[in-house]
């Protein structure tokens, strides 16, 4: 087995990260939380102009039903991954 060396602040906001997805996705598994959200709703928790970046991007899609329900954890990937410099890294290389 390889050893991975990365920068404590780096390991700490990837383990951050990785408590949060855990959380919504207890919460979205027991109904206190629905798993996908609206554009509308998508919009006020991160803000027109990202959503409409990440479009661009193509990093989001409509649904089958060409409907803008959009996967919770997949736009959280996206903001924190976006809002952290050294874990925008990790979302270019993969």
């Amino acid at each position: 087995m390889s050893e991975i060396a990365m920068p404590q602040h780096m390991l700490s906001a990837i383990l951050i990260m990785a408590a949060e997805a855990g959380a919504t996705a207890a919460m979205s598994k027991a109904g206190l939380q629905r798993s996908t959200i609206c554009r509308q709703e998508a919009n006020r928790l991160y803000g027109r102009k990202k959503v409409d970046r990440w479009i661009l991007e193509g990093s989001i899609k409509k649904n089958k039903a060409d409907k803008w329900e959009l996967d919770r954890m997949e736009l959280e990937v996206l903001h924190k991954t976006g809002t952290n410099p050294s874990l925008s890294l990790i979302r270019q290389k993969s």
